[in-house]
């Protein structure tokens, strides 16, 4: 059994040596605080409305080109 922070906290019986015993370990039960746990979904949330309005400023570019590209071709 391995934490959240990777260290060792039980080892296991070798499972190719025949019968294997039970593995009996002291789980924490309240882990360290996270970034995540502070923002949240923020960053997600900040990069799935940067890409909408990356692509919406793409379109909008793209439609004055072609009102642009129409009005000087008359």
């Amino acid at each position: 059994m391995i934490d959240s922070q990777g260290r060792s906290l039980a080892f296991g019986a070798d499972y190719f040596q025949g019968e294997v015993p039970p593995l009996m370990a002291t789980v924490p039960t309240k882990g360290n605080p996270t970034v995540f746990a502070s923002t949240g979904d923020v960053v997600g949330i900040g990069s799935v409305l940067g890409i909408v309005a990356r692509g919406g400023l793409a379109t909008i570019r793209a439609i004055i080109d072609r009102r642009r590209e129409r009005h000087s071709a008359s």
